[in-house]
């Protein structure tokens, strides 16, 4: 018999191997005041740090996992080994060894999953019906701990990651990254091709396959990975997966490598470098080499110059470049690790014709205000606003769905302490001077690099890797004597102090769970709702003023559109002060109709003041000359730019024109014509209208009294002037004919072609869209394994269904760099006979127990006001207001059965019961092949 003494033992060792295995709660994270959820960090005995994250309201759970390696620890021979070994871990496991099972496991049971490399870290990432979070980390962690790096798989997932490459090559922004590398430190990794192609990766196999199990082997280690699990499991169920899953990940006990070799060193600043862009925008650029102050995140340094330099107070330098018609609008970014162990800070500037005359005016100002800064602008003052700045945000943080969220804490986990991963951004603790003083000393013209972007630039040396060149000039000092003084008299912004208001909720006499018209009279309507999860401080108004007069045609739409341009870049200094000042989101943007709809996110305090004030500046609204001209080109380069986006950008473009889908129902021919003949006299034609005859449209959600909603929507009417105008929408004049197509076939000018082959079913249906809905994620991933890994046809292939008009539709969209345009067609109907098969196979109560997913998903808690209110917001635009779409398509979607799916499918698929809507981009490289024809079909 065991003493007392050896059984204490006994159990006092079990506790020690415990604790090994699995350690107590170290801490949590520190959050947001109104922020529900309950965050717990631990780390596990193989020392894989975890952070957990519980809310009962999750329908959906989420992960994910990430390895401190990237693309800046590729092998010189293996460019891109990184990315590669990414994509490899999803093509199947000693335990699970199906290639891509793991996306098809999560898609089945509502989710969907991915992965990235960035430069120093790999993330993995997945979200799932909760009731199956147990089973799909299980199959996470097996990818990880035993991938079978297949050799069958090997060339199949090089050719993706080359296609990957191939998409991004001849995109300004890969460019304009490439170039900035080749122009800095020559020996940092970033110059080397992180993404990989066929250069970098189709070698050796063998060799290829050894240095993947190498790296695999290095790198891939628990003290090196971290984990974020969201959930609605309690948070001990949470850390019991946790240690379940992941626990038994081997710790190498590696040290993560961190590159810690500057990307710029003295010789490679003080440099113009011009690059010749693609998109006609043109671009002026400031780059400065920062240090990674990452770890001085309390003292908030990077925040206070940003915010310095973002101002769009009177005198500011934006704000005064802007109304000098210097730039059509600028913004500021500080990325201090964004080179490993350093990084930079950017002032981008997009300019006018004006500008692009007078950079050197420009560089002057920057160079002026960025000095005043360093001489004026460091002081407690500027400090405590910036503080009530951030803790307004703070207390206005709202958590998002599981899979952002854990997106969101994985995205700086190797470089912030995991009970910081939210509040850094937030929390501003101590005014240092010496902080923000070293800092600012690194913005000076002489360690400036200033990249010229447009069309336009001569450029003598070619990039490798990516399609477009660059030209290098040392900064002279003729130039550094010339930006000493300013011709612009720029200023900074007085220090504002920041008061936090008291909140009162509305007490409300009846039921506004949904929305219900609460007043009507000529000219004015408005519609309310409080929230039924969400009551506090914040609401969401909208207000429309609807008009006919832009939708007539297509030259009053033109004029419109270059009216909401305008009226934006005169009001920057509103917009800026409400969200500063207030917690108010503010995006004035046309509806389908075009017309100006005011909409305001946020404290509800402020709002019906802020949108007074936006009515009354829309109102007293007065255009000049060079407004006009200054809205003209941005208008007419981002049409001319739109041509050298990526051919999947393209695609959705002219799929929505192909359709008449608003913004997008005119085509570029007819855009461009509209635009050549635009003037500054129809624009104000066109606000002079809008002003006399408009209706008042509103749609408030949240903390407003009835009452005072009802005042304020009468003033609006009463500023505004009386109006007899009755309820307007856009009708739509898309008709569906089963059994016709339409076409669009388009050249561009990258390589490679594009398609997004539409099936657009005959009669108007919500019922047959939540049918479409369960179709398309049954059948998204076997189309993805089939056309894009098996058959490798291209990079992109996936499927979605649409709304075309109240139309239900399911659309393909696939870029290839190596099919052409009637095979890639034939291809897709090949799968939809096939599929019927697999269909047939599908057990019921998996279709039931998708349906129930997916409607528990849509059922769920929204995680805040905003979530709450987007679908009645969809229904208030679209005229719907039953405001019943998102409850119908729930009990749609609850209703729907595999009979229901199969006679679906077979009446759209096999028996042509449908529209075809084919939208074709064929590039250069493609040039000597043809559209599809269904008369060459089965050739």
């Amino acid at each position: 018999m065991k003493t007392f003494t050896q059984q204490l033992t006994k159990l006092s060792t079990a506790i020690v191997l415990s604790s090994a295995a699995l350690s107590a709660y170290a801490g949590t994270v520190n959050k947001s005041p109104n922020d529900p959820r309950e965050y717990h960090t631990f780390t596990l005995g193989n020392q894989l740090e975890v952070i957990t994250v519980s809310d009962p309201n999750l329908k959906q759970s989420a992960a994910t996992l990430s390895v401190g390696v990237g693309q800046y620890q590729d092998p010189a021979q293996f460019q891109g080994l990184a990315h590669f070994l990414e994509h490899m871990i999803f093509m199947g496991s000693e335990k699970y060894p199906t290639p891509d099972e793991f996306m098809a496991f999560v898609s089945e049971n509502g989710g969907r999953t991915n992965a990235y490399t960035a430069q120093q870290q790999t993330t993995y990432l997945f979200s799932i019906d909760s009731k199956q979070f147990a089973p799909a980390l299980d199959r996470l962690s097996s990818a990880i701990k035993q991938p079978l790096f297949d050799a069958s798989m090997v060339q199949k997932e090089i050719n993706a990651v080359n296609s990957e490459w191939l998409t991004h090559r001849q995109s300004d922004q890969f460019v304009q990254q490439r170039a900035a590398a080749r122009t800095g430190n020559l020996a940092h990794p970033r110059v080397q091709l992180g993404v990989g192609n066929l250069e970098t990766l189709n070698k050796d196999k063998a060799a290829l396959l050894a240095e993947l199990g190498n790296f695999h082997q290095d790198f891939y280690s628990a003290n090196i990975m971290k984990l974020v699990l969201v959930g609605n499991q309690t948070p001990k169920q949470l850390k019991k997966l946790a240690k379940k899953y992941f626990s038994n990940i081997k710790n190498k006990k590696v040290e993560r490598p961190v590159t810690l070799l500057p990307a710029y060193q003295t010789e490679h600043l003080g440099q113009h470098i011009y690059v010749q862009s693609k998109v006609k925008v043109p671009l002026l650029a400031v780059e400065f080499a920062i240090p990674n102050n990452m770890s001085q995140w309390q003292g908030q340094a990077n925040a206070y110059v940003q915010k310095l330099i973002a101002s769009q107070e009177e005198g500011s330098l934006l704000a005064t470049l802007t109304e000098q018609g210097l730039i059509q609008f600028g913004n500021v970014m500080f990325m201090p690790n964004a080179w490993g162990n350093n990084g930079s800070a950017f002032l981008q500037f997009v300019l006018t014709e004006k500008g692009q005359a007078q950079q050197d005016t420009i560089l002057a100002s920057t160079f002026s205000y960025l000095a005043q800064i360093k001489s004026q602008g460091i002081s407690q003052a500027h400090f405590d606003e910036l503080k009530g700045l951030l803790n307004l945000q703070y207390e206005d943080y709202r958590a998002p769905a599981a899979l952002p969220l854990a997106m969101q804490l994985a995205q700086p986990i190797f470089d912030v302490p995991s009970e910081h991963l939210i509040d850094h951004n937030f929390v501003a603790k101590q005014f240092n001077a010496n902080q923000i003083g070293d800092l600012v000393d690194h913005l000076t013209p002489e360690r400036a690099r200033i990249y010229h972007i447009n069309p336009e630039e001569k450029v003598d040396t070619e990039l490798t890797y990516a399609e477009g060149g660059y030209r290098v000039a040392a900064i002279t000092q003729q130039e550094l004597a010339t930006w000493q003084s300013s011709p612009l008299a720029v200023k900074l912004p007085a220090a504002q102090i920041i008061e936090q208001e008291e909140a009162v909720e509305v007490v409300l006499d009846g039921d506004y769970s949904s929305p219900k018209k609460i007043f009507s009279e000529a000219g004015t309507q408005v519609f309310y709702s409080q929230s039924t999860h969400h009551k506090g401080k914040e609401g969401v108004l909208n207000l429309a003023l609807t008009s006919t007069a832009p939708s007539e045609n297509i030259d009053n739409a033109v004029s419109a559109s270059l009216l909401n341009v305008i009226f934006i870049k005169e009001n920057q200094r509103l917009l800026q002060r409400a969200q500063q000042r207030n917690g108010v989101m503010i995006s004035p943007a046309p509806n389908n109709a075009n017309n100006t709809v005011f909409r305001l996110f946020g404290r509800s305090s402020k709002q019906f003041k802020l949108a007074t004030q936006l009515v009354e500046e829309f109102k007293g609204l007065e255009i000049t000359e060079r407004d006009f001209k200054s809205a003209l080109k941005l208008v007419n380069d981002s049409l001319e730019s739109m041509q050298e986006l990526k051919i999947s950008d393209q695609l959705s473009f002219h799929a929505m024109n192909l359709t008449r889908r608003s913004p997008y129902q005119y085509s570029v021919k007819a855009t461009r014509k509209a635009l050549a003949n635009a003037s500054l006299e129809k624009v104000q034609a066109m606000h002079q209208q809008i002003l006399n005859n408009n209706f008042v449209d509103i749609y408030a959600h949240g903390n407003f009294a009835p009452n005072k909603l009802i005042e304020f929507a009468k003033q609006t009417r009463e500023l505004l002037g009386k109006s007899e105008m009755q309820p307007w929408y856009i009708a739509s004049e898309f008709s569906v004919k089963q059994g016709s197509a339409v076409v669009k076939k388009v050249s561009v000018k990258q390589d490679g072609v594009g398609l997004v082959d539409t099936y657009i079913y005959p009669k108007q249906s919500a019922k047959v869209l939540a049918q479409l809905h369960l179709l398309n994620r049954l059948s998204s991933t076997p189309l993805f394994k089939e056309l894009r890994t098996n058959q490798q046809v291209g990079y992109v292939v996936r499927s979605y269904e649409e709304n075309i008009h109240d139309y239900p539709a399911l659309s393909v969209m696939i870029v290839s760099d190596n099919t052409n345009l009637q095979q890639l067609k034939e291809r897709i109907e090949s799968f939809q006979i096939g599929f019927y098969n697999a269909l047939e196979q599908v057990d019921e109560k998996a279709i039931t127990q998708l349906a129930n997913s997916v409607a528990d998903e849509l059922s769920k808690k929204p995680e805040n006001i905003f979530v709450e209110v987007g679908h009645y917001i969809q229904d208030w635009e679209q005229n719907k207001h039953a405001f019943s779409t998102k409850a119908q398509q729930i009990r749609d979607i609850k209703a729907t059965t595999k009979a229901d799916l199969l006679a679906l499918y077979k009446d759209m698929f096999i028996q042509g019961k449908f529209m075809n809507a084919l939208t074709q981009l064929k590039g250069e490289d493609f040039k000597d092949t043809g559209y599809y024809s269904w008369s060459a079909a089965g050739e």
